[in-house]
């Protein structure tokens, strides 16, 4: 009795492994329906989207997208990189994830990662793509090999595991943020893999064990819309991202192996992620294509300037902009003229492509600027700003970091600075002439941060750290002391002279008589001033018109004095005048006179801390001059510490190069605002 027992256990256990393996299994594949449309779309990235997501790709495509399938299908097919920026709307993020299809079905990338600015961002990505495998029903037709799989499993993600196919597991993965493809003999496709991360998560070692049991790592990286709005105010939070990209997200493909990507991006500040990658210059392995909806405005200002006024009286009274719409229709030959736009099928409601800009740009110009052109403007660009982007693109000095420069007359001094703070000493040393010419010789911060990029939040060989058992106020003495002690022991080589530094200013805003402590016990306590820069406005006494005492000097824009309650004379300076004189000797061409010139190699850091300020120009009680604010979240220390250097020239007998040669210097016309 046991024994015929237990072979009809068996039996029943056999029966059942049966009807579950049949369960499990998916059957025949259906056939191709359309095997010329298959190969068509095969061929054609473009035509791909049109013919299998006409629901998506519902208007005809513009020259860009042409454009932009061509590179695309490019980075997929051969390798390489392309960042391309399109207006809203224009379908950019869309045409990238179609790409990854398409190049998943053509068996061209096993691999592709989706990155985005942050996790959710990219498991959206992979939605799309999940929904075009499991409900596309053209795809299905054309693509029974990946997406009958998909679609047997009823949108129930757990029935993946145990799928077979002619007995054979299937291998399909279908979770939140990876996606394996049905491993089918024969398919292209079989066995591809797509992941999700967030830019700033977990990239470093990205892999996939295929059914076959080989590893494999991503070929083809989609990078869609790499920044955040809080990430492109801050150039430290830019730097990081591009370093990433850079290093993790392009080596993803193992050591030795390129790897192909293409990033989605949006510009949203000028100088932002997205515009490093877009420039072609700055980085022409990726190809940029930036698009603007408009490419050129009409050129009939009377017609379009009596359109505004119809538009904008018809909406403040209720109405819809008919009467607007009845004048361009009846001007419209003349009103089109001069114009032309990306892409003509894009009117969303309105007669024409370009009637749709002019009243979007009408409404809220920034915002057309940003979202439709690609070209944000900067809010904060009341007057002549310097930019980070024009310093790196500034030419190089013939000379390296620590060396002297030639300048266009006899070297007359060199000057150096530190700015004080809790955690850092930022410090620069300057040569110049007596007309103000100049050039950046060295910089650093103290303790020295042994990476070319850092902020003062993220420093992490600080003071205390360097100097421990002491605390705040003590490390600050003892950083200073060392580093006074070390750069005026310095000297540097020109032309067989020695130099070493006359003048160096120490900021004296932050601890007094901490910096005052430090001068007075360094080694060469005559050479140290301590200095404060005053905010001069257009509201205050100019600093010419302050009380001069017995003892005290004045030059242009700064004084020597000795305020009550201090032991040491100090050098009082017009924070405001001395840097629009530096910031015009940025913004002068090396070669000419009063320029500053910078020695060659990575300047990334400088350039983010000289255009951290920007002048605002302001006129009260019968004075106009620019007065320099900060933007929001930008460390601005070598920049003061670069205006002092150029105020200890100026103690030292340096004037601006139109003084120098007796003439009244020019000032550029800018924007004015008043306050």
């Amino acid at each position: 009795m046991p024994r015929r027992y237990d072979a009809h256990k068996k039996a029943a256990a056999e029966r059942q492994r049966r009807l579950s393996t049949a369960g499990r299994d998916i059957g025949p594949l259906p056939p191709i329906r359309d095997p010329e449309r298959r190969a068509e779309g095969s061929r054609d990235l473009a035509f791909f989207g049109r013919e299998y997501f006409p629901d998506i790709c519902c208007l005809p495509p513009g020259p860009c997208h042409y454009q932009a399938c061509r590179r695309l299908a490019g980075a997929a097919t051969n390798g390489g990189l392309f960042a391309f920026a399109m207006p809203r709307g224009f379908g950019k993020t869309t045409w990238s994830w179609l790409t990854a299809v398409w190049a998943l079905l053509r068996g061209l990338r096993p691999f592709v990662a989706l990155i985005g600015a942050d996790e959710p961002a990219a498991v959206q990505l992979l939605d799309s793509i999940k929904m075009a495998f499991a409900h596309n029903d053209r795809l299905l037709d054309d693509y029974p090999e990946v997406c009958y799989p998909i679609r047997r499993l009823d949108g129930i993600s757990q029935r993946a595991r145990g799928q077979l196919y002619r007995g054979e597991p299937t291998a399909l993965i279908w979770t939140g943020h990876k996606i394996t493809l049905p491993t089918i003999a024969g398919s292209r496709a079989s066995g591809a893999t797509v992941r999700t991360a967030g830019l700033t998560g977990q990239i470093r070692g990205m892999a996939h064990t295929t059914a076959d049991g080989r590893t494999i790592r991503p070929s083809f990286v989609i990078l869609d819309d790499p920044q955040t709005d809080e990430s492109a105010r801050s150039p430290a939070q830019t730097q990081a991202r591009h370093e990433i990209i850079q290093g993790a997200v392009l080596a993803l493909g193992g050591p030795g192996t390129s790897i192909a990507a293409a990033m989605p991006c949006t510009v949203i500040k000028p100088d932002d992620l997205a515009s490093r990658y877009l420039d072609r210059r700055a980085m022409p392995e990726w190809h940029g294509q930036r698009t603007p909806a408009v490419i050129s405005w009409p050129t009939n200002d009377n017609l379009w300037g009596e359109y505004s006024r119809l538009r904008t009286e018809d909406l403040a009274a209720g109405g819809d902009g008919a009467s607007a719409d009845a004048y361009y229709l009846t001007h419209r030959e003349e009103m089109d003229a001069g114009a032309e736009v990306s892409w003509e099928h894009y009117r969303q409601g309105c007669h024409s492509a370009i009637q749709l800009h002019w009243n979007l740009r009408l409404r809220n110009p920034a915002a057309h600027a940003a979202e439709y052109q690609n070209a944000p403007i900067d809010s904060t660009d009341g007057a002549e700003a310097i930019t980070a982007k024009a310093i790196l693109e500034r030419p190089a000095g013939a000379y390296e970091r620590g060396a002297l420069p030639t300048l266009r007359q006899t070297l007359a001094r060199l000057t150096a600075s530190i700015d004080v703070h809790d955690n850092l000493l930022y410090w620069h040393v300057l040569a110049s002439s007596t007309d103000l010419t100049a050039g950046l010789v060295d910089w650093g911060a103290w303790p020295d941060q042994k990476r070319e990029y850092w902020t003062l939040d993220d420093a992490t060989r600080t003071l205390k750290r360097k100097y421990p058992g002491r605390g705040k106020d003590g490390a600050i003495v003892a950083g200073l002391t060392d580093l006074l002690n070390s750069l005026l022991a310095r000297t540097w080589e020109l032309d067989g002279s020695q130099h070493r530094v006359d003048l160096c200013l120490v900021d004296l805003g932050y601890k007094p008589d901490e910096v005052e402590l430090a001068i007075a016990q360094c080694n060469a306590p005559a050479a140290v001033i301590g200095s404060k820069g005053l905010p001069v406005k257009a509201t205050n006494k100019p600093l010419s018109e302050y009380t001069k005492h017995p003892g005290d000097r004045v030059g242009h824009y700064w004084r020597s004095a000795k305020p009550p309650k201090r032991s040491r004379r100090q050098i009082q300076f017009d924070a405001n005048a001395w840097k629009s004189i530096v910031a015009r000797a940025l913004t002068t061409a090396p070669g000419d006179p009063g320029a500053l010139h910078l020695p060659t190699g990575n300047l990334r850091l400088l350039a983010d801390h000289y255009a951290a300020e920007y002048p605002l120009r302001v006129t009260a009680r019968g004075r106009t001059l620019d007065e320099w604010q900060l933007r929001p979240g930008r460390d601005n220390h070598f920049w003061d510490a670069l205006v002092l250097c150029f105020v200890a020239a100026g103690v030292k007998g340096a004037r601006p190069a139109a003084l120098a040669s007796g003439k009244k210097p020019s000032r550029k016309k800018r924007k004015v605002h008043y306050l």
